[in-house]
C-alpha cells in the first residue's frame, strides 16, 4: 500500500518515477504516510474511549490504568498494557492502542475534540520527522 501510496503522489506532484518519496513530499500534499494513518486511526479508537464518545464495546477493549503511589495530573490518561505473548497478540488493538497512546504527548493527549486531535497528530508527526531529517 506504501507503494501505491508513494505512486500517487508522485502523480499529484509531477515527480519523475524514480524520485524518493520522503516526509516533504507527504507535507506538501498533507497526507500520512501509510503506517502513520493506521497509528492515527488507531489513536482515534484510544481518543473516543478516553472521552466516552465511541461505542460501549471501547470499553471491553481498553483500561485506565491503575495508579500506584500519588497520582499526577495526567495519570489518568494513561491506559494499562495488557501482557501479550504471541505475535497475534502484540498486534491486537488491545495492546496497540495503550502503547501507542502511553507514549503520546499531554497536548496532544488534551485535545478538545477528535478532529482536533487528528490535526495535532499530523503536525506532530510533521513536526517531529523534518526535526529527524535536519
Amino acid at each position: 500500500m506504501q507503494a501505491a501510496q508513494n505512486k500517487c503522489i508522485r502523480f499529484c506532484l509531477k515527480l519523475g518515477d524514480r524520485t524518493s518519496v520522503k516526509v516533504n513530499e507527504f507535507e506538501k500534499i498533507n497526507w500520512l504516510p501509510i503506517q502513520e494513518r493506521v497509528n492515527q486511526r488507531t489513536l482515534s479508537f484510544v481518543y473516543k474511549f478516553q472521552t466516552k464518545k465511541g461505542p460501549d464495546y471501547l470499553e471491553e477493549i481498553f483500561s485506565h490504568a491503575k495508579c500506584s503511589g500519588i497520582p499526577t495530573r495526567y495519570s489518568f490518561q494513561k491506559l494499562s498494557l495488557p501482557i501479550r505473548k504471541t505475535n497475534q497478540g502484540l498486534r491486537a488493538l488491545s495492546y496497540i492502542g495503550p502503547s501507542l497512546w502511553n507514549k503520546l504527548n499531554n497536548s496532544l493527549k488534551s485535545s478538545t475534540s477528535l478532529n482536533e486531535f487528528k490535526h495535532n497528530y499530523k503536525e506532530n508527526y510533521f513536526h517531529t520527522a523534518n526535526k529527524s531529517n535536519q
